[in-house]
């Protein structure tokens, strides 16, 4: 897969990072998301709403874009695309499974392992299809992992970024409980 070199004029974009789960990026049963992506489409003259959303129905951020006009694109790598990098074998294996105490069977949550080169290979393809549109503002969601990792690879190519992690908020905790990102024997996990 060909990937576009970074044009010089980059430097001056903007990116509003929103990190979440992606049953809320289609979901949303309270409308919380709703309003957060409208009041962003508001008020901060965003050009453009970029999402990782390959696999997910009509998302929340694509319907009010729709609605106030502003273009909406996936940057998420297709399945064709993933398996032509040579990263959807490991992705679809990616090491999840449910997150113990000390007891066996008492489960307090599940884990989802971030993974650097495959993770990484997607995030620089976000990159790449966000600058092929030279918007000035974007509004980006991806899933929450990839916050704090895509936000770095934007700043290392000259982005301004404004990041939120929406799984820190209380309504989102009501209703999927308390995300957490850990550092584990040099490994990022959920």
């Amino acid at each position: 897969m060909a990937r576009l070199s970074v044009p010089p004029e980059v430097t001056s974009v903007k990116v509003i990072l929103l990190g979440l789960n992606h049953e809320l990026q289609w979901k949303d049963p309270t409308g919380h998301l709703r309003e957060i992506v409208a009041d962003r489409l508001r008020s901060a003259s965003v050009d453009l709403v970029a999402e990782e959303a390959t696999g997910l129905p009509t998302t929340v951020a694509q319907r009010v874009a729709c609605e106030v006009n502003k273009p909406w694109i996936n940057i998420d790598m297709s399945r064709a695309d993933r398996m032509l990098a040579g990263i959807d074998e490991t992705l679809i294996a990616r090491p999840n499974g449910p997150l113990l105490v000390f007891d066996p069977f008492e489960i307090i949550g599940s884990r989802l392992s971030y993974l650097p080169k495959e993770d990484g290979i997607r995030e620089t393809e976000w990159l790449s299809r966000i600058f092929k549109q030279r918007a000035e503002v974007v509004l980006c969601l991806c899933g929450f992992i990839h916050i704090d990792p895509f936000a770095k690879k934007l700043e290392e190519k000259g982005c301004s970024v404004e990041q939120q992690n929406l799984t820190e908020l209380p309504w989102f905790q009501d209703l999927y409980g308390r995300y957490s990102i850990v550092e584990e024997n040099g490994e990022r996990l959920v």
